[in-house]
């Protein structure tokens, strides 16, 4: 009896079975981790990008603000979301931005991710007020057009 008990109480080591089942866990929860760090910088470019998406229409809306007496005000019966996706269906968005938030030419940056344009309209009922619609276009890897249009009033 006493030799059974001697036997019970002496550490056996860790048997093969339960080794294959640690380095299973280890595996299944590396590939969880790795896989989430993959979809937590997918998640940080598409906030970054749209972060800067507002930062440039904010920059777009002070300006139009600031020189709102030298917009072209456009009074065609068209409205601004027809005008903009007529630019857009003809890819012809005259500006371009890039994700830290510069403006320039889009002929002057082939390359960068955004386009933009705006068109300014009366609002027929308040003499002296107008509104500025902007749309901000980004083209993401898969090659689709995503875009979002921002929309504000001004007086000139």
């Amino acid at each position: 009896m006493k030799k059974i008990l001697l036997n019970l109480k002496r550490p056996q080591g860790i048997a093969l079975v339960e080794t294959i089942i640690a380095a299973a866990i280890i595996g299944i929860s590396a590939f969880f981790i790795i896989n989430s760090s993959g979809l937590w910088n997918q998640r940080i470019k598409k906030i970054q990008v749209s972060g800067a998406e507002v930062a440039i229409s904010d920059i777009i809306i002070q300006s139009a603000l600031a020189n709102g007496r030298s917009l072209q005000v456009d009074y065609t019966e068209k409205s601004a979301k027809e005008i903009l996706d007529d630019l857009m269906e003809r890819k012809e968005l005259p500006m371009a931005w890039t994700s830290q938030g510069r403006l320039l030419p889009a002929e002057q940056c082939p390359t960068c991710p955004g386009r933009y344009a705006f068109v300014v309209k009366p609002v027929p009922q308040y003499r002296g007020l107008y509104q500025v619609v902007i749309r901000m276009v980004m083209q993401d890897s898969r090659a689709e057009t995503n875009f979002k249009d921002y929309s504000t009033l001004i007086t000139k």
